[in-house]
């Protein structure tokens, strides 16, 4: 993988990047995006995934191998709306209600 690390100010560990993971012939790969969310001295590196855009244009957030245009892994279940908002989502928020995909409104 190639990319790009950013320590913010003087940090001499990078906790935050985005790099691009070759996958096949001619360059083709999935870029991530990388969030090291750890009080220790190592910076960012693959295993910090939390985006992935894939060569395909699949994009996935919470899982590095999308199979879907936009797959989102990990969502917070609430039972409705007024207990989503209870527990600090706000207007226009994801959330799930068993299989069923909604926006705090």
């Amino acid at each position: 993988a190639v990319g790009i690390l950013f320590a913010p100010d003087d940090a001499h560990i990078a906790k935050m990047g985005i790099c691009v993971e070759r996958k096949a012939a001619w360059g083709f790969g999935t870029m991530h995006f990388l969030s090291r969310r750890s009080y220790d001295y190592a910076s960012a590196d693959l295993s910090n995934s939390v985006m992935a855009i894939t060569s395909e244009g699949k994009v996935g957030i919470g899982t590095t191998v999308p199979s879907s245009k936009l797959q989102v892994v990990g969502l917070a279940e609430y039972a409705d709306n007024a207990a989503a908002v209870a527990a600090g989502l706000t207007v226009g928020a994801f959330y799930r209600t068993g299989d069923l995909l909604k926006v705090v409104h």
